[in-house]
């Protein structure tokens, strides 16, 4: 939110580069997380196709441990 007034050019500038820098940040995440959605789904489509039904497949992330499914052509993930 800008405020009321700018007391003077270097006070705007200063608004006006930290708001561009705001909004650069932002735009670069949603880029990543676009990337990073497109690469689940394809993930999860890939794992449909190989991943027999009802067959648990475990898998440890750092210290979590995961349980994936393909039940009827849908892949669920569960945390233990």
């Amino acid at each position: 939110m800008p405020p009321g007034e700018f007391a003077n050019l270097r006070v705007f500038l200063d608004y006006h580069r930290a708001r561009s820098g705001y909004e650069d940040e932002v735009e670069k995440r949603e880029t990543k997380l676009a990337t990073a959605k497109a690469s689940y789904t394809q993930a999860v489509d890939r794992l449909r196709e190989v991943l027999p039904e009802n067959v648990p497949l475990h898998h440890d992330y750092g210290d979590k441990h995961y349980v994936i499914r393909n039940s009827q052509g849908e892949i669920t993930v569960s945390s233990i």
